[in-house]
């Protein structure tokens, strides 16, 4: 039976890197390192930016008593850049009546529209008149 040899218990050079993460902590590395990946994938598509996971690995190599290598340490770190979360602009517009008041209404009823920031305004909201435009605030639009 033949013996082999030292070279043939090295995993080839293409799984060295995925043999060593997986060594590491009998996995947990790996599965940390997964368990994070997917969670940066979902802030990146929640968010609709670009977001990284970058892996340090960190080698040492030990030395014996005649200076010569005789173990190689790997450490890994890892790095999470999450997606810059977007947010919107939020505003208010109002008009101020002749006593200095705020309202949502055109006090003068020269202008013939309301005016509407969100949702909460858009469900009280009523034109001056039927055929008033209401302006719809941070849309750009009328409706």
């Amino acid at each position: 039976m033949k013996t082999p040899k030292k070279e043939d218990a090295r995993p080839p050079h293409s799984a060295l890197l995925v043999s060593v993460l997986t060594d590491m902590g009998g996995g947990a590395v790996v599965g940390r390192m997964s368990s994070k990946l997917e969670a940066l994938i979902e802030l990146c598509k929640t968010r609709r930016a670009s977001g990284s996971l970058s892996i340090d690995l960190k080698v040492s190599i030990v030395l014996d008593e005649k200076n010569n290598p005789c173990e190689v340490v790997f450490e890994a770190t890892e790095k999470v850049k999450e997606p810059r979360e977007v947010f919107r602009p939020l505003r208010s517009s109002w008009f101020v009546d002749k006593d200095g008041t705020l309202t949502k209404e055109d006090p003068s009823g020269q202008l013939g529209f309301t005016i509407i920031n969100d949702q909460a305004d858009k469900e009280q909201a009523r034109p001056v008149s039927p055929s008033a435009p209401v302006i719809r605030v941070g849309t750009g639009t009328q409706g």
